[in-house]
């Protein structure tokens, strides 16, 4: 099947295209993430055990088996004897350096007892829209009596005339040095396409050149996708 020859839906059939296969091999999840702070007593050594806990509960998700399930629950149990011997020594410690410091012990307690509260912003969209309207307004009204700004024309000897023929090894040079950020209004994540290049390389040099032929500048409008992680963990029953 050959490419279509009009701007927009070489643009569409790209974009269709990449998207399809993603959500095929690689689909949204839909996640939700909630934020606890951590205890006092909770450091590297805890995190470190959290971790190879979660590392084989994922080995036992992807291949169920009695050996899988063994180890995941061996390390859960150890897991929770090193965040209780943790506590324990943290507040044992705690307790003892303010022995002599009662409000200092009261105030270690009372992290534990009322934990801060996450502060919430009470601002909604339309006053901060109205901020900047205000700000621009009194903005104008200050420099209204102002003289014009004065701006001087800057003549080129050299003008731009002609344009450099550009061919495959430049788009995959110019992708494998971007750096690998991307937003939800990107089709494919930066590294994925960087991976795929020598494929990719020779659809977006054709839309280039399509681009220039037809002095075009897409307006397809994209919506992002609504996918926010949240780290959820069940122990093995």
């Amino acid at each position: 099947m050959l490419p279509p020859d009009d701007v927009s839906e070489l643009i569409a059939a790209y974009d269709d295209t990449l998207r399809s296969l993603i959500d095929i091999h690689a689909s949204y999840r839909r996640m939700r993430r909630s934020n606890r702070p951590s205890q006092c007593w909770f450091d590297a050594e805890c995190r470190a055990a959290k971790r190879t806990t979660r590392s084989l509960e994922r080995a036992y998700h992807r291949q169920p088996s009695a050996g899988t399930l063994s180890a995941w629950k061996s390390q859960f149990s150890s897991q929770r004897g090193l965040f209780q011997r943790k506590a324990a020594e943290y507040w044992s410690t705690t307790s003892a350096s303010s022995s002599s410091d009662a409000r200092q012990l009261w105030n270690k307690i009372n992290q534990v007892i009322k934990p801060p509260t996450a502060s919430q912003f009470t601002y909604s969209a339309n006053d901060l829209a109205m901020h900047f309207v205000v700000k621009v307004d009194k903005i104008r009204a200050n420099t209204a009596s102002a003289p014009p700004p004065r701006v001087i024309d800057r003549h080129c000897a050299l003008g731009l005339s002609t344009f450099q023929l550009v061919i495959t090894g430049d788009i995959r040079r110019l992708i494998s040095r971007a750096p690998c950020k991307h937003c939800d209004l990107d089709t494919a994540p930066t590294w994925l396409v960087k991976r795929a290049i020598d494929v990719l390389a020779p659809v977006m040099l054709s839309v280039l050149r399509h681009f220039r032929a037809a002095s075009f500048l897409s307006h397809k409008s994209y919506s992002p996708g609504d996918c926010a992680p949240q780290e959820t963990f069940n122990g093995p029953r």
